[in-house]
């Protein structure tokens, strides 16, 4: 089964098998983008793609910097921001980083340090900042070790700011979320543009139920509740209908080294993978449905993807060829 690769593209080919144990072969392809100049440039050498979850430091214990790239179907395509936000041309103590993408809008305050008063209720003002992470440990959410089992807060368990009922934890001197939801600032909500972990909800409620029934009666295969929309990891608010087709007007702000922003259209990239199945030859079109943005890099990654079923047929499969589009007959 050789890979062909003739694109500027990174291109991988896994075999995998779907909810009920079939054999899927999954073609990717992701495009690397340099964006120094402002404007997306196709990069000279392609990054890989990402088989597996990055994550910031412990797994379980810090956020994930980037999720794997190897699922084999997404439902919609999704958009990911990470980086920091910037204000170094002003050293200013608050920055909104707006996102838009199609039809996904996102706004997020940032606000530099701040900490609880001694009586608990008063808050300090926001420091000035130059770079701000944007990262889920800034934002909303954490862990409560003072109850017992100790309680975490299930939309990002390494957050700031959480407290259960009945805390014992001191008020005073505790520090508040670095990025706030910008209608609803102060809110016991967790707003970020990064990944989320496979634990964390919502994500976590589309993994399916692994209990008595599923070990009796699935196991090893996924649950028959297994729903597709786990393989989305970025926040529901950054998920567009359909997929990327390229044109797609993008605009980000104050993400930059000078403290502004991007806006530029999204590169068109469909490629297609050419299978030869024995003595046949059939095409196979790459939906792009990721988004992967990194304003530290400065850097742009388009993934597109495609499954089909090889179940029974995997021996027969010669080889797979990637191509920027249809070409003539191998």
């Amino acid at each position: 089964m050789e890979l062909i690769n003739q694109t500027p593209f990174a291109a991988e080919r896994l075999v995998t098998g779907d909810g009920d144990g079939r054999e899927l072969l999954v073609v990717l392809a992701k495009a690397t983008y340099e964006l120094g100049s402002g404007q997306p440039v196709l990069a000279e050498r392609a990054d890989v793609l990402r088989l597996g979850d990055e994550y910031r430091g412990e797994p379980g214990k810090t956020s994930l910097r980037f999720a794997a790239e190897a699922a084999w179907f997404k439902p919609a395509a999704e958009v990911i921001v990470v980086g920091s936000a910037r204000t170094r041309a002003l050293e200013r103590s608050e920055a909104i980083v707006s996102l838009r993408v199609g039809r996904v809008q996102k706004a997020v305050r940032v606000l530099g340090d701040r900490t609880r008063g001694q009586s608990g209720l008063t808050v300090s003002q926001p420091e000035p900042f130059a770079e701000m992470p944007l990262v889920y440990e800034r934002a909303y959410g954490g862990s409560d070790p003072s109850t017992e089992p100790p309680a975490a807060w299930p939309e990002n368990p390494v957050g700031i700011g959480f407290r259960s009922r009945g805390s014992l934890l001191p008020l005073a001197g505790t520090a508040l979320p670095n990025l706030e939801d910008l209608s609803e600032p102060g809110s016991a909500r967790t707003v970020c543009f990064g990944p989320l972990a496979p634990s964390w909800w919502p994500r976590a409620g589309y993994a399916g139920t692994y209990g008595a029934d599923w070990q009796r009666e699935r196991m090893p295969l996924l649950p028959a509740d297994f729903d597709p929309r786990f393989h989305q990891t970025a926040p529901a608010d950054q998920i567009l209908p359909g997929y990327l087709e390229g044109g797609e007007p993008l605009s980000l702000t104050m993400v930059r080294p000078d403290g502004g922003g991007y806006s530029f259209a999204l590169p068109a990239f469909a490629p297609v993978a050419v299978l030869r199945f024995g003595g046949e030859r059939s095409v196979l079109p790459l939906r792009c449905d990721s988004i992967i943005l990194d304003t530290d890099a400065e850097r742009l990654w388009l993934v597109a993807r495609a499954a089909v079923s090889v179940h029974g047929r995997l021996g027969e499969l010669a080889w797979i060829k990637v191509e920027e589009q249809r070409r003539g007959d191998a």
